[in-house]
């Protein structure tokens, strides 16, 4: 599992990003894990997996902060008794998008 989560650009600035299906469950402290290390990353609900009780999760970073993101991310997967793994993050999951969600 470790490294197989992709980061991506959202646009011009410079802001990136990685998704995970994680069960809706987890959230709550996927959320309260990256507040916890102040101005790493923030999370959002992006996508509800229908007929399961999961859901998809977007992690958003400035690239200075990406490989400490990805590492929070990766040693708490490895530590969760839950199931984790990466999710393409939705086409519609740009930039402008989380601006619009966030405002």
């Amino acid at each position: 599992m470790a490294g197989d989560f992709e980061w991506v650009d959202l646009g011009p600035s410079g802001l990136r990003a990685t998704a995970i299906r994680l069960p809706r469950a987890e959230m709550g402290f996927l959320k309260h894990l990256y507040e916890s290390w102040e101005g790493v990353a923030i999370t959002r609900t992006v996508a509800t997996l229908a007929s399961t009780d999961e859901i998809v999760a977007a992690i958003v970073c400035t690239p200075d902060f990406e490989a400490q993101a990805d590492a929070i991310l990766i040693d708490h997967v490895q530590r969760s008794a839950a199931d984790f793994g990466p999710e393409a993050l939705p086409s519609s999951c740009r930039e402008d998008w989380f601006l619009r969600e966030w405002s």
